[in-house]
């Protein structure tokens, strides 16, 4: 379940960096990407990440051997 769980969880960083990120000609976000990209982290990843990304979001709080949410933490694999 851990696993599923952090494929998933991969998988929606890259959608949320791409989403952000992602131009036609390779400029930096503008303002409407940014807003959408933060609309899609407040309904899909808050839960986990909690509002700053630093892992203090509910789901880790209660579920035993969570594994760490902090987007800012770097991970070794």
């Amino acid at each position: 379940m851990i696993t599923l769980v952090t494929k998933s969880y991969n998988l929606h960083i890259l959608i949320l960096a791409l989403t952000i990120t992602s131009s036609v000609s390779g400029e930096l976000a503008n303002e409407r990407q940014l807003q959408f990209g933060a609309k899609i982290f407040q309904q899909r990843c808050v839960l986990c990440h909690g509002d700053h990304g630093m892992g203090e979001g509910l789901l880790p709080i209660i579920v035993a051997k969570y594994p760490s949410t902090n987007l800012f933490k770097k991970k070794i694999y």
